[in-house]
């Protein structure tokens, strides 16, 4: 298989496009010349070498796909399953082979535009170079974040080759939004006091106020309670416990 990041983006957001490969479905056994993937008698019996190229974009942008980067992983089907003696079916599990995992999970920079432009070419890993079978493309304007996109189904112009596919993305840790523009990491320091919602608002912990400045703002400053008063938080609120002589909410009153 061919990872391929063809976009970089600029800012502070990071996160991953994961595309999910359920099944690929041929009925030729043939490469896109109209040879058999391997030599045969009349009809082609053998499957082909089936080596994936996978290149994608954000879905609204205008660039073309960049040269793929290629990791040298072929596609491997562990339990194909023969729908007639020229076709085949490879039910594509957790491992794609050589230490591929599925699905597989794209790195970008930058916050993600939205939609998703693939291209999905498959080779037949026989000949040297790989000949061509067939290419698949698929576009949309729409993201599916966080959970798989419902199963999307490709084919070829002929009709004779089909693969079926989910994706998502997903930010990295600590960056949030739907296009993981957003980044919050909770600290209980000096620099500030809170945790992070699951938004990406922070979220003072018990004590502090004022998330515009990281919850740097204690609850309990010297001048909350007056006349001497102690004070503490119950509840996320002030509690002011006065001396003898005095009362009200801040030991206003004596």
């Amino acid at each position: 298989m061919v990872l391929v990041f063809c976009w970089t983006g600029l800012g502070a957001a990071d996160g991953n496009v994961e595309i999910y490969f359920d099944y690929y479905v041929d009925f030729t056994l043939k490469q896109s010349n109209g040879d058999c993937c391997l030599p045969a008698a009349g009809v082609c019996l053998e499957s082909c070498a089936n080596y994936f190229e996978v290149c994608y974009r954000p879905g609204n942008t205008t660039e073309l796909f960049l040269t793929c980067q290629t990791t040298g992983v072929l596609l491997t089907a562990p339990h194909p399953v023969f729908l007639s003696l020229s076709s085949i079916i490879f039910t594509l599990n957790q491992t794609l082979g050589n230490g591929v995992r599925n699905p597989i999970s794209l790195f970008f920079k930058g916050s993600w535009p939205g939609g998703l432009n693939l291209e999905v070419n498959v080779s037949n890993n026989y000949t040297s170079p790989p000949a061509l079978i067939v290419s698949f493309e698929y576009e949309d304007s729409n993201t599916s974040y966080g959970n798989f996109s419902s199963l999307i189904s490709l084919e070829d112009f002929t009709k004779t080759k089909f693969l079926d596919i989910k994706w998502r993305v997903r930010c990295s840790d600590n960056f949030y939004n739907e296009d993981c523009s957003i980044f919050c990491k909770p600290v209980d320091d000096v620099s500030g006091h809170y945790d992070c919602l699951s938004n990406g608002t922070k979220s003072c912990l018990p004590g502090w106020t004022n998330p515009q400045n990281n919850c740097t703002t204690a609850l309990c400053a010297s001048e909350s309670c007056q006349n001497n008063g102690s004070c503490k938080i119950e509840f996320g609120e002030i509690k002011c416990n006065c001396i003898i002589g005095y009362g009200g909410d801040y030991c206003e009153t004596s």
